[in-house]
């Protein structure tokens, strides 16, 4: 490892390890990628986009989506596998886990919308490539993508037999195991490809309250992919795929402030220090979450165009608890039952040719369906935190919410380039989408003790709102317009206005005070404009690719959850702006040795904050100014057929803060992380053993959390920072 650092130090980023085009060991090779929903060269594509192919993936000991962040500028995902936060310039995804409020980066397998951000973070198995694309992407992926969308592209069947799988093990008990095998039941008319996968590990969390182990997980997935050439126009490809995870989840407490005087049952709390792996939690804590899907595909050409068709229908389950107060009393907890379908539909035709005139024309229908129950938990020693004593005869509470969000989209999209001369080509797009939402809410809570002191429990955790039912409807433009200039066939610059919107929705967790019952609910979309311009190269023969961007982003009703104390809700608060430079670099210097690179800067503030004036002017939450990845790789023939493998990654990620409730402010600090990666492996790709390690110099920092000040005790609660991790990984090809 060692000598994986030393090579660190040289450099890493996106290898953009992609379908290749005559490429060597001494040639960057050529990214080919699907962003406009065509198969183009990245090189001619006027969007910034970074491709992670399958080698890239394994090199960097990628098993989820979230593993591949690193390998994008301006882009970052938290390590959580149910609902992770996927930040895109500044744009987060992350809905706090409420049903109603959409995310703002689409997540898309196999061009398949996936939907609810529960359902994003699947395991990387069998995939060609992971494209990442930066800003709005309002025209060919409308609503609720004005952070980018990614694209993840699994294997097609074919009629060659394939098998092969790799085995992993590392410390905190990690196993992951993965096969896939594929190839022709009747050559041409039936191919088919079967995946699986299982993935599990302790947890890293100790619990001194019952002895065990928080943070834990496993999973089980499998995918069947199916494909026919009925023709040498017509193409059939059936998917199937189904995913379950289950575990435990926690984050650190503390410290604990406790204004005195301090009651007596208060103090004799143990300390609690938020850096140690160790919290003291009494009520259950878990986390599961099930995923399954189906989608076909037709492909048919006709004289000059291609149809395609892609219908596609998507289930979920989420469910998690959580003790919330971070403490060994029976204070309170929180908890979801999430459950979700959807059902899409796409059609598209697209010329072919070689014309100065390419067009895409289509038509999409979305229809989601959410089922939503929230609830808080109120022990019987909450009194503890609220007035310093027990309460005779209080023996808790329980604020529970239900709702439903039946949801229907339609859109017509158009986009087109022409090639204006032979070094300019013209590219525009536009779409138009109507939605409509029908959503119910109610919000009870109950008591077991009727008589207490003036209200004081009810009065400060919960407000009873009757049934509810409102509709929103809304119909937005959106689209974009670019310039590209090629300088060389190999050096191309674009200029580019894009702008997205992101759909409204409705409150669904549990409310609490201050709130008036008649308030609506419902929050308004939000649009975001972008102006970016971009850089895309090769030199010295393709031995070096340097991709650059620029963009402004410019927010109107920004949607923002405002955080009371105790629940979130949800309104258009705010206009804000986001600029920023990413850089991306792939060398090959010498044989045998990749080099890569990328860095960014991002400054994403508010311009006006009228529920928080004092925000105006203030940087987004979680979003560092400065963020990279620097690596190398390096190969070389050690007889008998095999190659000695070495790679190492650097990756850092400047500071950050985080608003847990008003006038408190906390600070993510920066973070830097090296991962190495040494091994043997055939020449031919059809073995390989390493060792592996991430994070080996065990920088762990706290992340986001939230804080809740009550009149005996201002508790915080952080993510624990994970350390380091090391293992084995054997894989085969048959």
């Amino acid at each position: 490892m060692a000598g994986g650092a030393l090579a660190a130090m040289l450099a890493a980023a996106p290898a953009l390890a992609q379908t290749a085009a005559g490429a060597d060991d001494t040639t960057v090779e050529t990214v080919v990628v699907t962003a406009q929903k065509r198969v183009e060269e990245n090189l001619k594509v006027p969007v910034a986009v970074t491709a992670v192919g399958a080698a890239e993936i394994q090199n960097i000991s990628g098993s989820f989506m979230t593993d591949i962040a690193v390998k994008a500028p301006n882009v970052s995902m938290t390590p959580g596998t149910n609902s992770p936060a996927i930040s895109i310039r500044g744009v987060s995804s992350q809905s706090n886990i409420n049903a109603g409020f959409p995310p703002a980066v689409g997540v898309y397998v196999d061009e398949v919308y996936q939907g609810r951000d529960p359902t994003f973070n699947t395991i990387l198995n069998d995939v060609v490539r992971v494209e990442v694309l930066r800003g709005p992407q309002g025209t060919l992926y409308g609503k609720n993508t004005i952070g980018g969308a990614i694209n993840i592209v699994t294997t097609e069947p074919s009629n060659t037999f394939t098998a092969f799988g790799d085995a992993t093990y590392g410390n905190y008990d990690f196993l992951q195991g993965r096969a896939t095998v594929g190839g022709a039941i009747v050559p041409d008319l039936l191919m088919a490809r079967l995946s699986v996968v299982h993935r599990e590990r302790g947890g890293y969390l100790k619990n001194t309250f019952t002895g065990k182990t928080l943070n834990d997980i496993n999973s089980d997935g499998a995918r069947l992919v199916l494909a026919s050439k009925v023709s040498d126009s017509l193409r059939l490809r059936f998917g199937a795929d189904y995913f379950t995870e289950s575990g435990t989840s926690a984050i650190e407490t503390g410290p604990v402030i406790f204004p005195p005087p301090v009651p007596a049952a208060l103090a004799a709390i143990p300390p609690q220090d938020p850096g140690d792996n160790v919290v003291q939690l009494n009520s259950p804590e878990g986390a599961h979450r099930e995923l399954w899907g189906y989608m076909g595909r037709l492909d048919y050409s006709f004289p000059g165009a291609d149809f395609t068709s892609i219908t596609a229908w998507r289930g979920y389950v989420s469910k998690f608890t959580d003790d919330s107060d971070g403490l060994p009393i029976d204070a309170f907890d929180v908890g979801r039952d999430e459950k979700g379908d959807n059902f899409s539909q796409e059609f598209r035709l697209a010329s072919t040719g070689d014309g100065p005139f390419s067009w895409l024309v289509g038509a999409y229908y979305y229809d989601e369906n959410t089922k939503n129950i929230r609830h808080i938990h109120l022990g019987a020693q909450v009194p503890l935190l609220l007035v310093g004593g027990l309460i005779p005869g209080f023996n808790g509470e329980r604020a529970e919410t239900y709702s439903t969000i039946d949801a229907k989209s339609y859109a017509a999209f158009a986009s087109g380039t022409w090639q204006i001369a032979d070094k300019v080509r013209l590219a525009a797009g536009l779409r138009w989408t109507h939605e409509k939402k029908d959503f119910f809410y109610s919000q009870l809570y109950t008591q077991t003790f009727a008589n207490l002191p003036s209200g004081v429990l009810v009065s400060n955790f919960a407000v009873k709102i009757p049934a509810v039912r409102e509709t929103y409807k809304d119909s937005r433009w959106t689209g974009d317009i670019s310039l590209s200039y090629d300088f060389t066939d190999e050096q191309t610059a674009y200029v580019k206005y894009s702008r997205g919107f992101k759909a409204g929705g409705f409150q669904t967790d549990v409310i609490s005070p201050p709130f008036n019952p008649t308030d609506p609910l419902g929050f308004a979309p939000e649009t975001v404009n972008n102006y970016e311009a971009g850089y895309k190269s090769y030199f010295f023969d393709r031995r070096l690719s340097l991709n650059v961007a620029a963009f402004y982003l410019k927010w109107n009703d920004k949607q923002e959850q405002i955080f009371t104390g105790l629940s979130f809700l949800i309104r258009n608060a705010a206009t804000a702006s986001s600029r920023g430079l990413e850089v991306e670099l792939t060398a090959r210097p010498m044989p045998g040795l990749l080099i890569d690179a990328n860095g960014a800067y991002l400054k994403a503030k508010y311009d006006s904050f009228p529920t928080n004036p004092s925000l105006a002017g203030e940087d987004f939450q979680y979003t560092p100014n400065y963020t990279g990845s620097l690596g190398a790789q390096y190969t070389a023939p050690i007889g008998g057929g095999m190659e000695f493998y070495i790679r190492g990654d650097l990756n850092h990620r400047s500071s950050s803060y985080f608003l847990p409730s008003a006038g408190t402010r906390l600070t993510i600090e920066a973070v830097t992380t090296l991962n190495g990666r040494l091994g043997v492996q055939s020449k031919e790709g059809g073995w390989g053993a390493y060792l592996w390690g991430k994070n080996l110099n065990n920088d762990k920092v706290l992340g986001a959390g939230s804080s809740f000040p009550f009149p005996k005790a201002v508790i915080t609660t952080r993510v624990a920072g994970f350390g380091r991790t090391y293992g084995i990984e054997l894989r085969k090809s048959f």
